[in-house]
């Protein structure tokens, strides 16, 4: 193989891996907010979104202190969520070896919403 073969080929595999990542990344960012998404919704809001708009609004206090702790909940998963995703990558890209999902199959052991609604 000559040095431009490798060099086309290693610019492959490159690519291969950047879109592998991107894809990866998409589709666990979209299942952790699902799981955001089922936790606010069972608590009887439309969405996190919605949840945590309520934090600043003193108007109805049950609203207001449901927002605050679904804001700090969210941001210990989202912390949990990427330190994980983190781990994934490195382990990854030491092994050259990249993971084909990382959907709604995988079990979580992040933090849980103790707040009772």
């Amino acid at each position: 193989m000559t040095t431009t073969e490798k060099a086309a080929r290693d610019a492959d595999l490159a690519v291969q891996v950047a879109a592998a990542h991107a894809a990866t990344m998409a589709e666990f960012e979209r299942a952790v907010q699902g799981k955001l998404n089922d936790a606010a919704i069972a608590a009887r809001y439309d969405s996190i979104a919605t949840t945590v708009s309520y934090a600043e609004e003193p108007a109805v206090p049950k609203f207001q202190k449901d927002g605050i702790a679904f804001r700090v909940w969210r941001s210990l998963v989202c912390a949990y969520v990427y330190e994980q995703l983190a781990l994934v990558w490195r382990v990854s890209e030491s092994s050259q070896q990249w993971p084909s999902s990382l959907g709604s199959s995988r079990s979580w052991n992040c933090p849980r919403n103790d707040y009772k609604f």
